[in-house]
């Protein structure tokens, strides 16, 4: 049971990182439109339901290959706190999990979100890819989240980040003096260039997290627990 479970969570895994690939290629062009692409949306949804549902199949496989049976309503228990879990461990049948299987019982519990910040994403994959909830995701257009200056000239270059770098008065760059209230140069030589580049972040309507580095991060955790629960088969 071990090699099956563990194929039937690789492949899983696999095809999340798939969709991780063609979300990253489809931000790119979003970030040069005004709007988000529906696409984006789309391919988010799939990989956050594919992300939950290998949780999901994981613990079914797990309770199948040590009981020899089958629950159509059992899911990987994402908790608020420990009175959540304890409930939603008793909806899903598995109410004395803790004396049935310790071992189980233990791993679930070390990687809820209010007992590791490590995990704290699996509340917005509950929120976004569970079958429980069915909501509908929402992603908000694309946002600036920093600027970056590049001055150079032919023989070198000097880039920093007018929000985390403050230059004082008498400060120079590259022979050109930087105003301390622009925190740009006070003029641009014609043997120099000056440009400026915005990082662009495209993130969850109404909430500061930003879509490709929570996907990436959650199917990490993901990944992780399903390991955890495999090494006990």
């Amino acid at each position: 049971m071990n090699n099956s479970l563990r194929e039937i969570v690789s492949s899983q895994i696999s095809r999340a990182r798939e969709l991780q690939k063609e979300l990253e290629q489809e931000v790119k062009s979003d970030i040069k439109n005004r709007q988000v692409s529906y696409k984006t949306l789309e391919i988010t949804e799939d990989l956050l339901t594919k992300l939950r549902n290998c949780l999901d199949k994981l613990i079914n496989q797990y309770w199948e290959s040590k009981t020899g049976s089958k629950s159509t309503k059992m899911y990987f228990p994402i908790a608020t706190d420990q009175k959540d879990l304890n409930e939603k461990l008793a909806r899903y049948g598995l109410k004395d999990l803790s004396t049935s299987d310790s071992n189980l019982f233990q791993v679930i519990s070390a990687v809820q979100p209010y007992t590791s910040q490590d995990y704290v994403e699996l509340i917005e994959l509950h929120m976004y890819g569970s079958q429980e909830k069915h909501r509908n995701l929402s992603i908000q257009e694309k946002q600036v989240v920093a600027e970056r200056i590049n001055f150079s000239t032919q023989s070198g270059s000097v880039n920093w980040n007018p929000s985390a770098v403050k230059f004082g008065s008498g400060v120079h760059v590259l022979g050109v003096p930087i105003n301390p209230i622009t925190q740009l140069p006070a003029y641009t030589p014609s043997t120099h260039e000056l440009k400026k580049e915005n990082f662009i972040a495209i993130k969850f309507q109404g909430k500061n997290i930003d879509v490709l580095n929570f996907c990436r991060s959650v199917t990490d955790i993901v990944e992780k627990i399903s390991g955890q629960i495999i090494n006990l088969t």
